[in-house]
């Protein structure tokens, strides 16, 4: 598939114009990958949009290219994230898109479609709940096992010597813990050769550690877009009950949940046809 090469943006936006593609013509559906990912998780994701007149959007985000180069934890709070990717799109000339959002990921997307709900025709969000329902959750004792390594990665040393994809021993224990959790190691692969370049793995951690930093106004909100959370059945890091709980912050009637039976937290990877599917269904039924 021809890559349309991006116009040139100024200097506001950490991410150079080589992490950006812009493929197809039509409305905009802007693709933001998780952990361990990057922009090519959304490969056929975008083939079937663009086959479908859609122009798709994707880019490796903050931390998960080299050309970020601020390693500090309040530079990967999910506010400056979202702005990153607003700039981004302001950058292309883009006034209105459909946002998917994929485990960190969407909760960048929820971040977009509460700075900019007008802009914002709907938000898909794959396997993670609202930020606060997240956070309201932790009270579930399964849902804080879970969410373990979240404290894990608070430690960068920690981090690194268990999990860092640039070393054999660490590279293959966190290869096998992914593969536990649903996400094959022959489909992990290339996220871990990305992230195993410079300090890519460190950037990818930094989204953790800057959580605490977070202000409550991207956390604590009503969302006023239409949305439609996707949610496998088979979900080992995201349960069911952070999910239902996402209903209370968003505008009545303006959510849909979907289960996928036998699915897992990799629905992208796995299921692109049905990420695909509700991303079109979600931005024609948009109003």
């Amino acid at each position: 598939m021809k890559r349309a090469e991006p116009p040139r943006r100024t200097t506001a936006s950490m991410i150079s114009s080589d992490d950006v593609l812009d493929e197809g013509a039509g409305p905009v559906v802007l693709c933001l990958h998780g952990f361990p990912e990057n922009r090519s998780v959304f490969n056929t994701v975008a083939e079937l949009l663009v086959a479908q007149g859609f122009r798709v959007i994707r880019f490796n985000q903050r931390g998960y290219t080299d050309a970020t180069a601020d390693w500090r934890r309040c530079a990967y709070t999910v506010r400056r994230l979202g702005s990153e990717a607003i700039r981004i799109m302001d950058d292309l000339g883009i006034r209105s898109w459909t946002v998917v959002g994929h485990d960190l990921g969407g909760l960048v997307a929820w971040e977009v479609g509460r700075v900019e709900p007008e802009r914002t025709k709907s938000l898909v969000i794959v396997s993670v709940p609202h930020p606060a329902a997240f956070l309201l959750s932790l009270v579930d004792p399964k849902q804080l096992v879970r969410a373990w390594y979240f404290l894990l990665a608070q430690s960068t040393k920690a981090a690194v010597w268990l999990y860092s994809p640039t070393k054999p021993a660490s590279r293959k224990r966190l290869a096998k813990g992914l593969a536990r959790r649903g996400l094959a190691e022959d489909e992990s692969g290339r996220y871990l050769d990305h992230l195993a370049i410079g300090k890519r793995f460190i950037g990818a951690i930094r989204w953790y550690q800057a959580m605490p930093f977070s202000p409550p106004s991207s956390t604590f909100f009503r969302v006023k877009v239409d949305s439609h959370i996707l949610w496998g059945q088979d979900d080992a890091l995201t349960g069911h009950f952070s999910i239902s709980l996402s209903r209370l912050f968003v505008e009545r009637d303006r959510l849909q949940i979907t289960e996928i039976p036998g699915g897992t937290h990799w629905l992208v990877d796995q299921r692109p046809a049905d990420v695909a599917k509700a991303a079109m269904a979600s931005h024609r039924e948009a109003p």
